[in-house]
């Protein structure tokens, strides 16, 4: 009798387990609960699992369901898949119940399984990293394109209606009258203002219209004496 492989050793998971499960073989019983990912050789699921199965071959049997993801060369599907199956081959069984994405290779039902999903099977579909993303429902969106703001546009300039003033003449001081040499302090004169220009317009139409010239004198007749 030839001994087992090291590769054959066979993991039977029974109630509840919380954690990731890496082994050769899997098998979680009808009363087995995993919560997290599974990666092994082949995976045999009469329980569940609410995580991601990566394995060359998932069987998820009649009562066994997958609630997250399924990764494999072969998925035989007898129970119920909720999320996604990306696999080089999927067979529906007719007591299959799944929802989500389908993405395969090749993909085949059998009568009365039950499939509410987006199936997508084509040639190297599982393959695609494009259509993989689609399958896992994540989108890769370009970050969207910043219009360049427009120019600001100058405020009006506010008309000043300040009189300008003349700027200031210096003047000279004059010398002391009394002899003292000192200087009288320069007397400044108050500046006048400058009225804006705008002032000095008169409208041709508000300017008095001249008198009318006088009238001719009369021509006195010539008297012939």
């Amino acid at each position: 009798m030839a001994a087992a492989r090291p590769d054959d050793r066979v993991v039977e998971i029974r109630g509840r387990r919380a954690g990731d499960v890496r082994c050769p073989i899997l098998k979680v019983l009808s009363d087995g609960v995993v919560h997290g990912d599974v990666t092994a050789r082949e995976v045999w699921l009469s329980g569940a699992v609410h995580g991601v199965v990566r394995a060359e071959t998932v069987v998820i049997l009649a009562g066994g369901a997958v609630h997250g993801e399924v990764e494999a060369k072969v998925a035989k599907i007898a129970g119920t898949l909720s999320g996604a199956v990306i696999a080089a081959q999927v067979l529906a069984k007719r007591t299959a119940r799944i929802e989500g994405h389908v993405l395969a290779d090749s993909y085949g039902v059998e009568p009365g399984a039950a499939v509410s999903a987006v199936v997508v099977s084509e040639p190297g579909a599982s393959r695609d990293p494009l259509r993989i993303a689609e399958a896992r429902g994540e989108r890769e969106t370009a970050p969207a394109a910043v219009e360049p703001s427009p120019p600001p546009v100058p405020a009006p300039a506010e008309m000043d209606d300040t009189p300008a003033l003349a700027p200031a003449v210096a003047v000279r001081g004059s010398r002391d009258s009394t002899g003292t040499g000192e200087t009288a302090q320069p007397r400044r004169e108050a500046p006048l203002p400058v009225l804006p220009a705008a002032a000095l317009r008169v409208s041709r139409a508000a300017r008095p219209a001249p008198p009318p010239p006088p009238p001719a004198p009369a021509a006195m007749p010539f008297l012939i004496a």
